[in-house]
């Protein structure tokens, strides 16, 4: 296998890439290290991505006027010349471009030079999640397009303003890394404090130390609370303070208040607010006047100029933007339209009728699947994949990356930057010549070292942050006249974005890190307001938008959700989509209006007495007393590190069976820190790719037949209306004295000479003995040949995944990894600790005559770890880290009073409460 350098970028997220490749196939995503916004971690996102590559449902021919139609490529090239012709001849006018929001630089420099060539063409820039109101609030404050980036290992306080930095914000696997440094109690720096202000259970509210629940429209009025307590203890003057009161409410505690501004204002601390993309201009504008009086903009915080030109847009990319190229349509403005990317037929907010003007126009549509806005086009190209794609990217912080291809395009789709060359130039442009040509000076090509270590590193450079100005305005507030009922909030999903990874079966099965929820979205509420309802998990509503709007949907009753609040999931409900996503879940972008592309109120919500089955993998959410999850707070720990291990005494404890003792060799455990764990999913992703694991359909997973080798356990503490919550990772704890081994009657799952619990599949008959043994529950059985047929037994199961395997071309069978066998039916699974790179590490090693270094070997679920939880090595090796961790008094293991004596252990989680706020809750 081949590791190659690329970058992923889902609009402004820009994450750093190594992809293995076994004969030119890409098989599995890690990070690159070398690159700020990965540092060697990916994201579940990220891991999916070799999947949708493979998919067979993607656009594989050049279509015409009817979603049915193969057109020769000849006719579409005879249009398309005589429609630049004409465009060139009126200077560009009547000609648009609508393109997802791009860090492209090459994609920019090409939109540049078609303005150039057709100086009336119009460009519009349009995504349904976009960090608009953060730009927008941060200008109107400063004058400037500017960015924030914050680095969370210098930050000791933090307050999260609806920001899930550790989730999917921009940014959010460096941000988790950062973050997870300070969540260590023994840092140099000490253990951070994560105050979290938030509608529905975010990952970064599960790590919060105080999570405080909001109503979307109390946002701006408890932001103005915080800024006058800050400015008034600072004595900053930053020239908004008659704004600030105007908005002002009192909705946060006093004490709760106090203790936020005290973090905030602590002299030697360094302290930051957090607002997420989703908040209002209002609220970004006050937070960056927030940092700048608390000194966070010099300390914590960078700021960066925004990856677009003025001059390239008609107007500011965003909703703006849309609601613009509809009327400019409307009224004749538009006649010839290219649309690069993205489906805003569907994802388009519902007063903003984009789908009805597209009809009226010559279109065409570059995109990787056929949607709801290719069937409206008069041309639709298959669209590259990036792993088949030359291109770069630009980060936030103005990291330059480079995108290699690691294949040839498998349906001879053309990429972006192609399709824009093509447009400027009238021939078929090639993305290698004109990403070299970005980089070119005075038309000379750069060298070719200095492009060959690019292409080796993965980056090219790194940015400058510029000066924070000082602030002097505020946006007008977009709650000063809120309407009473229900708030309604819309967020991306964590596992589909805005429904442009529905078709990838492995994102559609992995539960959602909070609601446990697959294959399907349903509206959240609190417990309340699941009582006054009379409703439980799957029961229908009704939800009415202020506007008359309405969408039925399944609840879900989500423990710590804010009251009176619905909160929904984009990007579900695909009426047109390949087999996988066409039909899952319930489409709420109806209920979305440009003036609150995130919000709205004034809703209504009503039970309509249907019922609908939710399939997801935790239904129960108490541990019942069971210490499974050890966490603390930081003082209790200083006071008494031990706690972890501490508990009542019960007898001695001694095996049944003769014990094996190891004095040499290799010994290879895991330790997980709970502690640094944010419970992102990307471990289960990267465990699916890594070990060829199968989905099985939203049928099996309700069955309770869900295949992943890592199970991540959710739970909650405290009452329901307000709990706690924490995460845990469970895999195969590896025991020594394992339960499965006792019952296999054949021999199936042994133990070997370096302590791991190993399957030998051909023995396996599948009895199921050793998974009713196994006290944790992590083995799974293949009930049907997920992998290679359709099972008939399968009822009209609705993703109709098994019918891939039955494709002419096998597309999807590219991405297994050659050095893990496939199993069959009836054959019980597990994880391995990725045995095939120990074998991997081994061979190396004794080829150069030495023995297997710390850290040499990696398992998938600890390279990909965006938190650095997951600690994997030769536990024998006292110098090794997972040696060094297993010696920490936080180090426990589960259920120890069964004498497993398991490999894998755990480290207690460490909350930082505020010490006055800490007092209150005991008393």
């Amino acid at each position: 296998s081949t590791y190659y350098a690329t970058t992923m970028a889902l609009g402004d997220d820009v994450v750093g890439l190594l992809v293995e490749s076994h004969e030119g196939r890409p098989t599995k995503v890690e990070g690159n290290p070398a690159h700020p916004f990965s540092l060697g971690a990916a994201s579940a996102l990220n891991q999916a991505s070799v999947l949708e590559l493979y998919d067979p449902d993607r656009m594989k021919k050049l279509k015409a006027n009817s979603p049915g139609v193969v057109a020769p490529a000849a006719e579409y090239e005879s249009w398309l010349n005589a429609r630049l012709s004409a465009a060139a001849a009126a200077g560009g006018d009547g000609t648009a471009i609508l393109i997802e929001r791009s860090a492209s630089p090459t994609v920019h420099r090409l939109i540049d030079a078609f303005t150039t060539a057709y100086p009336q063409s119009r460009i519009y820039q349009y995504d349904p999640i976009n960090p608009d109101n953060q730009i927008s609030g941060i200008r109107t404050a400063t004058g400037k397009y500017i960015r924030p980036v914050v680095d969370f290992e210098k930050a000791d306080r933090i307050v999260a303003i609806d920001s899930d930095f550790l989730g999917h914000e921009v940014g959010g696997v460096a941000n988790a890394k950062a973050f997870s440094n300070r969540r260590d109690p023994d840092h140099q720096h000490g253990l951070n404090r994560l105050y979290s202000l938030e509608s529905h259970f975010t990952l970064t509210g599960g790590k919060a130390d105080h999570r405080i629940r909001l109503r979307p429209s109390q946002y701006e009025g408890a932001v103005a609370q915080i800024a006058s307590a800050v400015f008034e203890k600072t004595g900053a003057k930053p020239g908004v303070q008659s704004a600030v009161d105007r908005v002002k409410k009192q909705i946060i505690p006093a004490d709760i208040l106090a203790a936020i501004v005290e973090d905030l204002t602590a002299s030697g601390l360094r302290s930051v607010v957090v607002a997420g993309i989703k908040q209002t201009p209002f609220v970004h504008a006050l937070v960056y006047a927030i940092n700048a009086a608390i000194g966070a903009n010099s300390r914590v915080l960078s700021y960066y100029p925004v990856n677009f030109s003025d001059r390239h847009y008609v107007v500011q990319p965003g909703i703006d933007a849309l609601k613009e190229l509809t009327a400019a349509i409307n009224k004749g403005n538009v006649k010839t339209l290219f649309i690069i990317g993205g489906n805003p037929a569907f994802t388009a907010p519902s007063d903003i009728r984009i789908a009805d003007a597209i009809k009226k126009t010559e279109s065409v549509h570059l995109t990787l699947y056929e949607n709801e806005t290719s069937r409206l086009a008069k041309w639709v190209l298959p669209r590259a994949h990036y792993l088949e794609s030359w291109g770069d990217a630009k980060a936030v912080d103005n990291t330059v990356s480079l995108v290699q291809p690691l294949i040839s395009p498998l349906h001879k789709g053309i990429s972006d930057i192609e399709f824009l060359a093509t447009l400027v130039s009238g021939q078929l442009g090639s993305g290698y010549d004109e990403v070299r040509a970005t980089y070119s000076t005075g038309g000379t090509f750069v060298s070719e070292k200095s492009w060959r270590r690019w292409l080796h590193e993965g980056v090219v450079s790194n940015g400058k942050p510029v000066d924070a100005p000082v602030a002097s305005d505020l946006p007008a507030p977009s709650f000063k006249n809120a309407k009473s009922g229900i708030d309604l909030a819309f967020y991306q999903d964590h596992k589909i974005y805005d429904g442009r990874f529905s078709n990838n079966g492995w994102l559609q099965e992995l539960p959602d890190p909070i609601t446990k929820l697959t294959w399907d979205n349903a509206a959240l509420i609190s417990p309340e307001l699941g009582k006054k309802l009379g409703v439980s998990m799957g029961d229908g509503v009704l939800i009415k938008g202020q506007d008359g709007v309405e969408v039925e949907a399944p609840v879900l009753v989500q423990p710590g959700h804010a009251d009176g609040v619905v909160s929904f999931m984009l990007g579900y409900g695909r009426q047109v989509d390949g087999r996988v996503g066409q039909g899952s879940g319930f489409d709420a972008y109806p209920l979305r209006r440009s003036d609150l592309a995130y919000f709205a109120t004034g809703a209504t919500i009503s039970k309509t007495g249907k019922k609908y089955v939710l399939a997801t993998t935790q239904e129960h959410g108490s541990m019942e007393g069971r210490p499974l999850v050890k966490e603390g707070t930081l003082s209790e720990y200083q006071e008494n590190p031990e706690f972890a291990n501490q508990g009542p005494e019960g007898p001695p404890l001694q095996s049944s069976w003769p014990e094996r003792k190891y004095d040499e060799g290799n010994q290879w455990g895991m330790a997980i820190d709970l502690s640094k764990c944010t419970g992102c999913n990307a471990c289960l992703t990267a465990c699916q790719a890594e070990n060829n694991i199968p989905i099985v359909g939203k049928s099996q997973v309700a069955n309770g037949r869900e295949m992943h080798w890592i199970r991540l356990d959710r739970y909650y503490e405290g009452p329901a209306e307000d709990p706690t919550l924490v995460q845990q990772p469970m895999t195969c704890l590896q025991c020594e004295n394992a339960p499965c081994e006792q019952v296999c009657p054949v021999a199936a799952t042994v133990h070997t000479e370096e302590g791991l619990n190993d399957m030998v599949y051909n023995r396996c008959i599948g009895t199921k003995y050793c998974s009713n043994n196994c006290p944790v529950k992590v083995r799974r059985f293949n009930f049907f040949d997920f992998q290679q047929r359709n099972p008939q037994s399968v009822a009209k199961n609705r993703t109709h995944f098994f019918d891939y395997m039955r494709e002419p071309d096998k597309t999807v069978q590219m991405q297994f990894n050659p050095n893990v066998s496939i199993r069959m039916r009836g054959v019980m699974e597990k994880c391995t600790y990725c045995v095939q790179r120990i074998q991997e590490a081994r061979i190396v090693s004794r080829n150069e005559g030495r023995e297997i270094r710390d850290g040499e070997v990696k398992t998938a679920c600890m390279q990909t770890c965006p938190s650095n939880a997951i600690v994997f090595g030769n536990i024998l090796d006292p110098e090794s880290k997972v040696a060094q961790l297993k010696k920490s008094p936080r180090d426990y293991h589960i259920l120890k009073d069964l004498h497993l004596k398991a490999r894998t252990s755990f480290l207690a989680t460490i909350r930082n409460p505020h010490p006055k706020l800490a007092q209150e809750e005991r008393a």
